[in-house]
């Protein structure tokens, strides 16, 4: 029994159902009030800063989830959102709600830390954690690249990840903790399958190396 199955069983009933959903939806109106209104304080008052944290704001520990990305095209911004609700159901389906949330808020502790870290942080390496989470879960299904090309989840999978380990190996000093915070989610629920996936693909291709080499 893992960690995760001990505290569904003793807390199994504290989560909130359908969190994605809600989560959407915030950023949605969120959007539209910093674009129809210029209500840029949104940002400002809604942002993780430990320093703003520490002196009592301490709402912003949860609604910097709520801030969207940068978009400028509300095309973009619906499918965006969209594919994170797709996401974000679909994990919630496969796991329950409990775990979900668990792996949601881990995420979120990840992003705290990272702000104590280097003063402020966004929800960017949230919603990649869920992302990586999908492509492991479901490796094979299809999605459109560019909203255009179709390819396995995969394939994105394993290019966020590695573009998350250049992150980790190349961030100044104490910054290269904060990939790892922030994905502290999928490193704790993925993180020895990811190990034993890497060595069991390195070890078949050194068997595969060594018939090879026998038979040349």
């Amino acid at each position: 029994m893992t960690w995760y199955d001990k505290l569904e069983r003793r807390f199994g009933n504290l989560y909130i159902p359908n969190l994605m959903i809600g989560v959407v939806l915030v950023q949605g109106a969120v959007w539209l009030l910093q674009r129809l209104m210029h209500a840029v304080w949104i940002t400002q008052f809604f942002s993780l800063q430990s320093a703003a944290v520490l002196h009592g704001q301490v709402w912003r520990l949860f609604t910097f989830i709520f801030l969207p990305g940068s978009y400028s095209n509300p095309i973009f911004l619906f499918l965006s959102l969209y594919f994170y609700y797709v996401i974000g159901q679909t994990l919630e389906n496969q796991w329950g709600g409990f775990r979900f949330n668990l792996y949601y808020l881990i995420g979120m502790v990840g992003a705290w830390a990272c702000s104590l870290l280097v003063g402020a942080w966004g929800n960017g390496g949230l919603l990649l954690s869920l992302f990586l989470a999908f492509a492991w879960l479901y490796p094979n299904m299809q999605v459109l690249l560019f909203y255009i090309i179709p390819i396995k989840v995969k394939w994105l999978g394993i290019a966020a990840g590695v573009m998350w380990a250049w992150d980790v190996l190349t961030y100044p000093g104490i910054y290269r903790l904060c990939p790892i915070f922030e994905l502290a989610g999928f490193l704790l629920f993925f993180g020895p399958d990811v190990w034993r996936a890497i060595c069991s693909w390195f070890n078949n291709r050194g068997r595969r190396n060594n018939w090879n080499n026998q038979w040349r």
